[in-house]
């Protein structure tokens, strides 16, 4: 008797102390049942969506809740924009608008797979955004939807001080650069020629510290001003010192 008294008495001071397995909250609950719907395939995510106004705010919430993992809430913004209704779009205008870089960046990436026209928008607002991220997926963006409207814009962010820090030249500027080359032989496609203005920018582009960019303004020189000046498969110096002479000579510099 006495035994058995001590063992009761025991296992009552052990749940007392907290050493008993927690009874999970109906949050904790609800968040593995929400991960475990956004291990589903798309496709059924969005019909389930579309019918479910309960499950849709839960989805919402995660997305826009910082409290949740980055790959939970990335799934979660695909989920929505994957909608591809007005409510999708305003959710998206929303991120836009966000102080989380994570939003505004996933913004740009769902709207240039679901809304093209809207994402070169919001890639052009938020290629000079704060985020080194969100500007260089705003570049990406205008570059793979060919937004050739958007190269004026290009030419000045390359240029931009935030692309530097500490007078050095960030990875965004090689995205730009290559943007600008890919533009270009649009351009020359369609018989438009480069300025004197854009020429004199690709001569000084040519010493530039980042080595892309160097390589996508001698790139640009050999294939939309002459390609007798240099051969672009001569080692770079010796690329850049014809240039330089032909410059010279042209009276351009």
């Amino acid at each position: 008797m006495m035994k058995n008294l001590s063992k009761s008495i025991l296992i009552l001071s052990i749940v007392s102390s907290g050493y008993a397995a927690p009874i999970p909250s109906s949050e904790t609950t609800l968040d593995s049942s929400l991960s475990s719907f956004l291990q589903k395939p798309l496709e059924q995510r969005v019909d389930v969506l579309k019918n479910d106004k309960i499950q849709l705010d839960l989805v919402e919430k995660m997305a826009f809740d910082s409290k949740y993992h980055l790959k939970q809430r990335w799934t979660a913004f695909r989920t929505l924009a994957s909608l591809e209704n007005n409510h999708a779009k305003k959710l998206i205008k929303k991120a836009v608008k966000s102080n989380e870089w994570f939003l505004r960046d996933a913004a740009i990436k769902n709207a240039a797979q679901y809304y093209p026209k809207a994402a070169l928008r919001i890639s052009r607002s938020l290629i000079t955004d704060p985020s080194l991220i969100v500007r260089t997926t705003a570049v990406k963006v205008i570059h793979r939807l060919k937004d050739y409207q958007s190269e004026d814009l290009l030419w000045r962010e390359l240029d931009s001080k935030k692309n530097f820090r500490k007078g050095k030249s960030l990875w965004i500027r090689k995205h730009i650069a290559k943007a600008l080359y890919d533009f270009g032989v649009h351009n020359k496609t369609n018989n438009k020629e480069l300025s004197e203005e854009r020429i004199k920018k690709l001569l000084s582009l040519m010493e530039d510290d980042e080595k892309q960019v160097q390589f996508y303004a001698l790139k640009s020189l050999n294939s939309f001003v002459s390609s007798s000046v240099s051969d672009e498969k001569a080692p770079i110096e010796t690329q850049v010192r014809r240039w330089q002479a032909w410059a010279n000579q042209s009276g351009i510099y």
